[in-house]
């Protein structure tokens, strides 16, 4: 469904040390909303947040020692999903990368999927 590299699981673990992230099971929530950069009403921006726990109806998985709390709804615009963190000398941060989108903007964290 999501891959996540193991950059993008260090860096997600680190983060979560460092927010001192209470609860039973935290982990990190995937999601899409709508809108975004090109906000034609088919645009989708990837969104991610630290929980501390899952939601009701959830899928959890569990990748790298690192639970996944991904929304219900979103599960189809995520899948084959791979999320990437690196550091080059432009900057940092999580890339990204569906091979479901036709179309994604220029900062890549909002899509055009291929079922709309």
């Amino acid at each position: 469904m999501v891959t996540l590299t193991d950059g993008a699981v260090a860096k997600v673990k680190d983060l979560m040390k460092d927010s001192n992230l209470g609860g039973p099971n935290p982990g990190l929530r995937l999601f899409v909303s709508q809108g975004g950069c090109s906000d034609t009403g088919t645009s989708y921006p990837y969104e991610m947040s630290l929980e501390q726990e899952p939601k009701v109806g959830d899928e959890i998985l569990e990748l790298e020692g690192l639970k996944v709390f991904v929304e219900k709804d979103s599960i189809s615009y995520l899948k084959g999903m791979e999320i990437d963190y690196g550091e080059t000398h432009l900057g940092k941060g999580f890339v990204m990368r569906n091979p479901n989108a036709v179309h994604t903007c220029g900062c890549g964290h909002t899509s055009t999927p291929k079922n709309q």
